[in-house]
């Protein structure tokens, strides 16, 4: 599991869509909205190895509620603690992601950002498949 401890934290939002994370969290914007834009919008899937391919990359893995999380982050700033553990980064939208992670795995939005991270738990992962069209 990476360290967050050397984390720089950022308060203020970098791009859009963080900007939509903090409408949500401060009850401006329904969680739906936020999580319909995150499908469409482009973010960062670091890897272990070359993503040369979808079946290479070897993503940031953390564990909540006993489920495996995929971290991803909507701003390369973000992903730099990271960097030495995953120095490979594939880029995709949110919907590409949903598409092809694992059935029994849910998303960790922008880890150790203590003001823009979020969980996608496994069935919310689910039903963002069926409802949004991954």
């Amino acid at each position: 599991m990476p360290d967050e401890s050397s984390v720089v934290p950022s308060p203020e939002p970098l791009g859009l869509f963080e900007t939509a994370i903090r409408e949500t969290q401060r009850g401006m914007l329904p969680i739906t909205e936020l999580l319909r834009a995150f499908m469409d919008t482009e973010v960062i899937l670091p890897s272990a190895a070359p993503a040369e391919r979808l079946q290479t990359i070897e993503p940031l893995l953390w564990q909540h509620d006993g489920a495996s999380l995929v971290g991803v982050f909507t701003h390369p700033d973000r992903a730099l603690p990271y960097a030495d553990l995953t120095p490979h980064i594939a880029m995709m939208t949110g919907r590409k992601i949903v598409s092809i992670i694992s059935k029994d795995a849910g998303l960790l939005v922008n880890p150790g950002s203590e003001d823009f991270s979020f969980v996608i738990p496994t069935v919310a992962v689910e039903s963002m498949r069926k409802e949004f069209g991954a």
